[in-house]
């Protein structure tokens, strides 16, 4: 192959890939997700038209930035063992270039499939008199996907998922360069791609406990040189986050609330507000779980 710019390079290489299959769309996702929220997020999200999307590094388990990462790491090294020298040396390559990436560069906002969940209504809001989890439609979600820095995707628990995942990115790499012929002092240019696109699927990962979450996320990467994100300073310490400007109308399909001690003012207060904000045909449940303390 001869010799080319960098960029065209990995141009080439992004372009030949094709969605894995836990990318593309499948019978498997539901058709509503959950998001679960304090009444201030509920009145922010309809009121403004976005959710916030919370830099991965600062998430609520610190486990959720390293799990991904030590998995990738292992796998890595396990592949070395059963390939030739030159294709080792692509694996270091990949190595190194993903101690250079930051994950401090992604943002995700989880939802859930959970619509009235006892774990859910615990982990959010809890502090708060009233909880909501917002239901929206997963295929507008989905369409949030076509920006090239967005993705929706289903949160992946399975070990053998999990490795499926970041194999596809290393096989390809191998497949390219030998349909390709690609020179070995090109190899560290693709090595620095493959990292990066490891780094993006990292937030898709999560340890096989927390499985019962049964979580989906919108995930978008920022720019190291983009705009500086906003700041939330609600729960008494600095969160980095970015806005994701849901669709119009926003695509809110349900509504489940916790208030115990004031049921029917919630529910009223909670119809007013979607109405204020035009979504229509959704009338506010209240949780059946008696009390989620």
């Amino acid at each position: 192959m001869t010799a080319e710019p960098n960029e065209t390079l990995v141009e080439q290489f992004r372009s030949r890939l094709w969605r894995p299959a836990s990318l593309a769309p499948s019978d498997f996702m539901p058709s509503c997700v959950y998001h679960y929220t304090t009444a201030g997020g509920f009145q922010g999200i309809v009121r403004d038209g976005f959710v916030r999307a919370t830099n991965f590094s600062f998430l609520n388990d610190p486990s959720e930035v390293t799990y991904g990462t030590r998995l990738a790491r292992e796998l890595l090294n396990e592949m070395k063992e059963s390939l030739t020298e030159t294709k080792r040396a692509v694996i270091d390559q990949i190595l190194t270039s993903l101690d250079l990436e930051a994950v401090a560069e992604v943002y995700v906002a989880c939802f859930t499939r959970l619509a009235d969940d006892l774990s859910q209504w615990r982990a959010y809001g809890s502090a708060a008199f009233e909880r909501y989890a917002i239901g929206f439609d997963t295929q507008e979600l989905e369409a949030l996907s076509a920006d090239p820095s967005t993705n929706f995707v289903k949160v992946l628990y399975k070990r053998t998922e999990q490795i499926d995942r970041i194999r596809f990115f290393v096989d390809r790499v191998f497949k390219f360069i030998e349909r390709e012929h690609v020179h070995q002092q090109q190899w560290p240019t693709l090595a620095g791609a493959v990292a990066q696109l490891i780094a993006r699927v990292l937030p898709e990962l999560k340890d096989i406990a927390y499985e019962n979450e049964r979580e989906w996320r919108v995930i978008r990467w920022h720019a190291r040189d983009g705009e500086p994100p906003d700041v939330d300073a609600s729960r008494g310490v600095l969160r980095p986050f970015l806005k994701v400007q849901l669709p119009s109308p926003l695509p809110i399909v349900d509504l489940r609330f916790m208030a115990p001690t004031r049921k029917e003012s919630a529910r009223k207060a909670a119809d007013m507000l979607l109405r204020k904000g035009r979504v229509a045909g959704v009338e506010p449940k209240h949780s059946e779980i008696p009390f989620a303390e």
